[in-house]
This record gives structure tokens, C-alpha cells and sequence, in this order.
């Protein structure tokens, strides 16, 4: 018998814990509910324990807080259409031939009342919303309420009060008491609204601004942070990376380093995957700047290493990562010594190859790792670098079932005709042939050639038409300019600007949301029309087609897009230091410069500068990474035509934005060794070694290799 109710006891706890773990998930769908039910739960508890109410009374109203959303959170679930929710036996219906108290009470009563113990919450989570007075009740006849609802009421209300919402902000802890005192005696037990007073009062010593607001915001920016990793995990790259500049926003808002370190270091993670490394430098510099605490620096290292190695310096990134794994396997921190240990062993693999001794040694540690502890959150969360090394290892035959297993639980195929493709492919390309890239047809945009007399047959091939966003919106044609000024409403500019940058058609209700969030439906539509006449005015008397034609409108898919052939400037910028690469390398080195310098110049700023949207972040972050390539470009051409005091200055630049930029020291030393000064470039040497050393506790390995090549080493 004892051994029956032991089993029952923990049959109950783990499911207690399944509907737990199911709540959490429903409520990470919605910002603005996550963290609810615990937070409830734990206001529960201390008005409970201020109360002296019993223990199993106490148990059971922080039992029905932890769980009072489902029935809600259930129903907006099966009300999607076409959505199948299995868990409320509804298939494809919708549920609403019920009202939502009776609905949820269904609910809760076929998820909970099989389960000793969570069958005695129903009764206090569905009648919390009855008032105390037996008014407006929801049922035929007043129900009489229980200790546990009546106080569930009360804390439910505070938190929902105290709590941001998307059509109104938090109130504070003292607007929401004078709130709930207002309806003492009639919606609330008075005996409770003075208990929740007096908990407040004791937790914060005066009334202020409830922290329910700071929690709420520090959960809004985990919920961005871990659609950041889903994303990632969905292979949608551009979600992630909107995903992960958006939780860093608001981690900065609140000074929270943690969080922002770890926005920035998916940031870096995604920038990797797609070969943006001057990006994930950008960013490592700003993770840089809010690193405070040893810990923080250590995580900051690790995306430092991986960017190290991606960028070409293998010597740097392999002694930053094999230090920090030497750190962790001290401290025994098993999921910062596993992420440290993926990449190595990725690295290793790639550059390698699959028979490196190294390699085999840091995979057998990771599959060990994954096999004997759980890690498969830290396995999912680098993906990109985990998928081949488990089928690294399935080719080198080390522990297949525990990469098997990884592999199916992440989706990924294992099958042996699989296996021997990979077999036969350098590692390098696995990811390739797993995930191959869909071919997206781009618009081949016509570009000036240079010509022997550099910038003077650049500027003589301008393209027809020129945007420019870089530091501004401005429109160029051989008919005449359109600068900001010159649009009757910035409405206007916005729609013009965002139809230029994204070139493909745009949803009208993206437009809407993105330009009128607030106005209801009618009233923006008037304003999508007004703005599309005003860009067609704008426009019309530079071109010679129908303004109709200019942005055009299309019914039947409910989009926009512009009518007209044009060539953005970032477009353009590429393309010039496509052509400096090609002129350096054919040996026209002023050619190469002036190119290079087009290139720098055509950066006035960042992309579409003053302008604010979530669409914008990703494609702003690209374009930043353009000058820092432009300045690389022009520096380099600048040594190869022995032009070192201009070489100086475009160093300069680029270690005004990136300090610990290795390849800004090689020109600036080369630079000042082409000028005759060969103690300043030692100079500059010596502070670089001390600077690497400092920040990421390895010495810049390259340089030693250009004081060698400057004969300054013997």
C-alpha cells in the first residue's frame, strides 16, 4: 500500500510538472504573459503565509496560481484555425460553441481532474473572475468562494494591473492598491486587500513602482533571446539575427550585461554562419565595452576565438579557445566547456580535416560530454557547429549511438548512404550538402567600370539612377536630385525609402503595421493611399513613365513595389571594391586607390540614418559592415602604391572603430617601415601585443609575422 501511494505521489509531481513546463511554453508566445503564473504563485505564498491560513490551504492556492492560465492559454490555442490541439480533443474545431468560463473549466477538468491533487485546484482557478459580493456572477446562482479563490482573486488582479500590456503601460504598485481598495467588499474580500497592502508594504518598505515592470521587461527580452535560438535551430538566419538585436536593445535599456552579452554572442553566431566577420567583430566590440565581471569577459572570449579563427588567424583562435576549455574543465563548468570544446573541435575539423590528432582528441571529449551529461540544450543552441561534428563522429566510428541520437532529436539525416557521401566530401562542404542554399536570381545592376583615369571615368559612368541611404535618403537622376526636404510628409520618405532597400514587393499590411501601428484598419489604408500619391508626385517629373508606373500597387497580391530601374549606393559600394580587389590584383594600384576611395566615400553614414524599425536592424548592421571592409580595401591599396602616409591615416580609421583589429596594426606598421620610421613601428608593436594580451589573452600572432617580413625581427 505505502509503495502504491508512493507511486501515485510521483506520478503526480512529474505530471505536475509536464502542465508546468506546458504553461511556460504557452506563455512565451506572448511577451507580454511570461513569468505570470509564477510570479502570481509567489505573491500567493506571502500573502498566504501573512494570512496564517493552513498548510494544505497555503499548498493549494500556490498549486492554482501556478497553473491558472492554462484553461485561457488552451483556448486561444484551439481557436487558431486549420490548428489541430490534440490535448483538448477538439481536432479541428474551435471551441466556441461554449463560453470561456465553462470552456476553460472543460479544459482544465479533462487536463487536470485525473491527477490527485491538481483536481482540487480547478475549483479555485475558474472561480477566481466571481466577485465577493455574489454580483455579476457568471453563473445561474452566486457561488460561494473559497479561502484560496478569494485570495488568488486578489493577487491575480494586482500582478495583471502591474503588469505592461500592448494597449496600455504598468501601473505602479500604489495605483493598482487604490485600484483593488476600490472594490473591497465588492469584487475583492476586503480581509485580503489589506493583507495585500501589508505584504507590499513589508517586501518594499513605501509604496514605489512595482519591480513587476523591470521583471516583465527582463522576461520580454529572454522571450526575444530565445526566439533568437529557435530561429537559429529553423536555419532562418535574418529572424535570429532581428531576434537578437532586438533583446540587445532592451538588455541595454535595463543595463542588464548579462543578457546583452548573450544577444551579442547569438548576434556574433549568426554573423559567423553567414561569412559576415566584420559584423561579428562590430559586435564583439560592443560586448567588449559592457564585459564587467570575469565571467562575462570569459563568454566574450569565446565568440572572440571563433571570429579569430573564422577571420583566417588559427594560431590566435585555437590558444583563446583551448585556454578557456582549460578554465572550465578547472572550474567544472560542463556547458561553457562544451560550447569551448565545439568549436575547437569544429575548427579543427574544418581546417584540418577529419584525420587531425587534434580533432579526434576534442570530439571524443565532446561526445563524452553530451553522452554522460545533459547538454543537448547547449548541442542545439551551436548547431552549425555541432550537426558535423556528431557526424564526424559517426564516420570515425566514435560512440555512433550517442551522435545517432543527437542527430534524429535534432532533425538532421543519419542514414549510411548519408554517412558515405560525407565520407568522400572535405568537412568543410558538409553543411553544404545538408543544407544547401536556395538560388535566389538577383538583379544585375549596371556599375561604372574604371578606366585608366580612375576617379574621372567613374564619376562620367554614373548609373541612371542613384539611391542613396547611406547617411540620408536622396535620389539621383539625370534629371534632377530628391533629398529629404524635398518629401511633403516623412510618411512618405519612409514608404519610398523601405520599397528602395528591400527591392522586392512589399505586403500591404507589412507597410501598415510598419507606418500607421496604431491607426485603426480604415484610417491607415487612407494613409498607405495619401502616401502613395505623394511619392508618385515626388517622382514623377524625373522619370518618363506614368507615375503610376513609378511605385506600383498590385491588388491581386496586396503589395507594392517601385516601377523604375535604379542602383542603391551600397549596391554600388560593393561593386567598387569588387573592382579595387581585381585592379590591385592586375597590379593598376591607382586604380586600386580610386576605386577604393569611391568606395569610402559613398559611406556618408549609417543606412537610412534617423529611421527607426525592426526590419531595419539586420540590413543597418550589413551595411556598417561595408566601411569597414571600404577602409581595409583602401589601406591595403594604398602599401601596394607605396602611398604610406595616406596607408597611416586609413589605419588610423579603422582603429578608431576596432582596436583590437590585427590587420589595421600590419598596415600601420608597414606604413611607418615604408616611411623610414622603424622605432615607431616597433612602438606600435609593443602596445598591439599588450593590447591583445589584455583584452583577449593572446598576443596578435600575425604581427610577428610582419616584423619579420619588415626585416624589423632577425
Amino acid at each position: 500500500m505505502a509503495k502504491q501511494d508512493l507511486k501515485e505521489q510521483t506520478d503526480t509531481s512529474r505530471y505536475r510538472d509536464l502542465v508546468r513546463s506546458l504553461i511556460n511554453s504557452l506563455e512565451l508566445r506572448n511577451p507580454y504573459n511570461v513569468d505570470h503564473c509564477r510570479v502570481v504563485a509567489r505573491l500567493c505564498e506571502q500573502m498566504a503565509r501573512k494570512a496564517d491560513l493552513p498548510k494544505e490551504s497555503r499548498q493549494l492556492v500556490i498549486e492554482a496560481a501556478e497553473l491558472h492560465t492554462l484553461g485561457v492559454s488552451l483556448q486561444m490555442e484551439e481557436k487558431k484555425p486549420y490548428f489541430s490541439l490534440p490535448i483538448t480533443n477538439l481536432g479541428l474545431a474551435s471551441g466556441r460553441e461554449h463560453p470561456s468560463h465553462v470552456r476553460e473549466e472543460q479544459l482544465l477538468r479533462q487536463v487536470l481532474g485525473d491527477m490527485p491533487g491538481l483536481d482540487e485546484a480547478i475549483d479555485v482557478i475558474i472561480h477566481r473572475h466571481e466577485w465577493f459580493d455574489g454580483s455579476a456572477s457568471l453563473y445561474d446562482a452566486p457561488i460561494e468562494l473559497s479561502e484560496e479563490t478569494r485570495l488568488l482573486a486578489v493577487a491575480d488582479a494586482f500582478v495583471e494591473l502591474c503588469t505592461p500590456k500592448k494597449h496600455r503601460p504598468p501601473e505602479t504598485s500604489k495605483e493598482a492598491l487604490s485600484r483593488i481598495s476600490e472594490g473591497a467588499g465588492t469584487q475583492f474580500d476586503p480581509k485580503y486587500v489589506e493583507i495585500l497592502k501589508s505584504v507590499m508594504q513589508e517586501q518594499d518598505g513605501f509604496f514605489k513602482e512595482s519591480s513587476r515592470a523591470a521583471h516583465f521587461e527582463t522576461s520580454r527580452c529572454r522571450h526575444y533571446l530565445y526566439l533568437g535560438h529557435l530561429s537559429i535551430a529553423m536555419h532562418e538566419t535574418a529572424m535570429a539575427l532581428s531576434s537578437y538585436l532586438r533583446s540587445e536593445k532592451m538588455a541595454v535599456e535595463m543595463s542588464d550585461s548579462g543578457l546583452q552579452l548573450a544577444a551579442i554572442s547569438g548576434q556574433v553566431m549568426v554573423y559567423c554562419a553567414e561569412g559576415q566577420l566584420e559584423l561579428a567583430r562590430e559586435a564583439l566590440q560592443r560586448a567588449r565595452a559592457r564585459t564587467h565581471s570575469e565571467r562575462e569577459k570569459r563568454g566574450y572570449h569565446l565568440m572572440w576565438g571563433l571570429v579569430e579563427w573564422l577571420s583566417g588567424r588559427e594560431k590566435n583562435g585555437y590558444e583563446i579557445l583551448n585556454r578557456l576549455a582549460e578554465h572550465y574543465r578547472k572550474d567544472r563548468n560542463l556547458p561553457a566547456l562544451t560550447a569551448s570544446i565545439i568549436l575547437q573541435s569544429f575548427m579543427l575539423l574544418t581546417r584540418r580535416g577529419l584525420d587531425d590528432i587534434d580533432h579526434e582528441d576534442t570530439l571524443e571529449e565532446f561526445v563524452e560530454l553530451v553522452a554522460r551529461y545533459d547538454l543537448f540544450d547547449i548541442v542545439e543552441r551551436y548547431r552549425a557547429y555541432t550537426v558535423p561534428l556528431f557526424f564526424s563522429a559517426m564516420v570515425k566510428n566514435i560512440d555512433v549511438p550517442t551522435a545517432r541520437s543527437n542527430l534524429t532529436k535534432m532533425g538532421e539525416p543519419c542514414q549510411g548512404a548519408v554517412i558515405d557521401v560525407l565520407r568522400e566530401m572535405p568537412p568543410a562542404k558538409w553543411m553544404d550538402y545538408l543544407l544547401p542554399e536556395q538560388s535566389v536570381p538577383t538583379l544585375e545592376l549596371p556599375l561604372p567600370a574604371p578606366a585608366s583615369e580612375g576617379e574621372a571615368s567613374l564619376k562620367k559612368d554614373a548609373p541612371q539612377v542613384l539611391i542613396h541611404t547611406l547617411g540620408g535618403v536622396k535620389i539621383t537622376t539625370p534629371k534632377g536630385t530628391v533629398t529629404e526636404d524635398d518629401w511633403p510628409t516623412q510618411k512618405a520618405l519612409r514608404l519610398l525609402a523601405r520599397l528602395a532597400v528591400t527591392r522586392s514587393p512589399i505586403s500591404v499590411d507589412s507597410i501598415l503595421e510598419d507606418l500607421w501601428p496604431q491607426a485603426p484598419d480604415k484610417k491607415a489604408r487612407n494613409s498607405l493611399r495619401n502616401a502613395i500619391h505623394q511619392v508618385r508626385s515626388a517622382l514623377k517629373d524625373l522619370f518618363d513613365i506614368p507615375s503610376t508606373d513609378l511605385l506600383q500597387k498590385s491588388r491581386k497580391t496586396a503589395t507594392c513595389k517601385l516601377g523604375f530601374e535604379y542602383v542603391l549606393d551600397t549596391e554600388q559600394l560593393e561593386e567598387y571594391l569588387a573592382k579595387a580587389q581585381q585592379a590591385s590584383e592586375d597590379g593598376s594600384y591607382r586604380d586600386a586607390v580610386a576605386l577604393a576611395q569611391q568606395a569610402v566615400e559613398l559611406y556618408q553614414g549609417e543606412l537610412l540614418e534617423g529611421f527607426s524599425a525592426e526590419w531595419l536592424d539586420g540590413m543597418r548592421a550589413r551595411a556598417k559592415e561595408l566601411e569597414h571592409r571600404a577602409l581595409g580595401t583602401l589601406g591595403q591599396a594604398y602599401l601596394k602604391a607605396e602611398m604610406f602616409e595616406e596607408a597611416e591615416e586609413a589605419a588610423r580609421r579603422m582603429l578608431a572603430a576596432d582596436d583590437l583589429r590585427e590587420e589595421a596594426y600590419e598596415i600601420q606598421i608597414k606604413a611607418l617601415v615604408g616611411e623610414g620610421r622603424s622605432a615607431d613601428a616597433i612602438r606600435y608593436y609593443e602596445h598591439a601585443v599588450d593590447l591583445f594580451e589584455r583584452e583577449i589573452g593572446v598576443a596578435p600572432a600575425g604581427l610577428t609575422d610582419v616584423l619579420k617580413e619588415t626585416g624589423l625581427m632577425l
